[in-house]
């Protein structure tokens, strides 16, 4: 039995897909779990596609070719993981971890090898972890608000409507000129105006605590 015997088998059985492929990026072997993730058949991408074809974007297939040339992980044609997007049959964008390796024959190189773990749970989880964040600190501004806006309501509700009582006294003693009995009256306006949002406030603010 020859290591390729073994070989095959073993990335049938790896979840994560795994894309074997000559030195000119012909593919030579594209597992099951390749399958799954892109939609492409073993002997369809064998046939139709090259490496850089399994990327969305070019400057990715170039980015790995050169994290290979300068074995960032202290291996010889060893790649450190990272972050790409692969295109599906369907066209769709991937989110994967890609790991890359030189394959070689003696000292010259032969081929890749490429294993590409799927981020799209963790993509979901860390979107379904962002919306659960917003909705706790949405809850805390609106028990803040539910708290601060009784007091702010009580707070203002003495001094306008004292301000209003000195107001109507004044115009009903009938002392002031008619200019600053106008102006009285404006004012008198106004504090309805705050009266009102005040009395608004407070109406929200059990309309949050319900």
């Amino acid at each position: 039995m020859t290591d390729a015997d073994l070989l095959v088998p073993l990335l049938e059985c790896l979840p994560e897909a795994v894309v074997v492929a000559d030195r000119r990026g012909r593919i030579l072997k594209f597992n099951s779990g390749a399958s799954r993730l892109l939609g492409w058949s073993s002997s369809e991408a064998m046939e139709r596609l090259r490496t850089p074809e399994l990327y969305a974007d070019v400057a990715d297939a170039r980015a790995v070719m050169v994290r290979l040339r300068q074995r960032t992980a202290g291996l010889p044609g060893a790649a450190e993981p990272m972050n790409v997007d692969l295109r599906s049959r369907d066209g769709s964008r991937v989110p994967v971890r890609l790991t890359a390796a030189w394959i070689r024959d003696g000292n010259e190189v032969v081929g890749t090898v490429g294993a590409f773990a799927d981020q799209r749970p963790y993509r979901a989880m860390e979107e379904r972890l962002r919306l659960a964040t917003e909705l706790v600190a949405n809850r805390e501004r609106r028990v803040e608000a539910t708290n601060i806006g009784p007091r702010m309501a009580s707070e203002l509700a003495q001094p306008v409507t004292a301000a209003m009582a000195h107001l109507d006294l004044a115009v009903e003693t009938g002392d002031l000129p008619e200019v600053a009995e106008d102006r009285v009256m404006q004012a008198l306006e106004q504090l309805e105006r705050v009266r009102s949002i005040v009395h608004d406030l407070t109406r929200m603010s059990t309309h949050w605590k319900t």
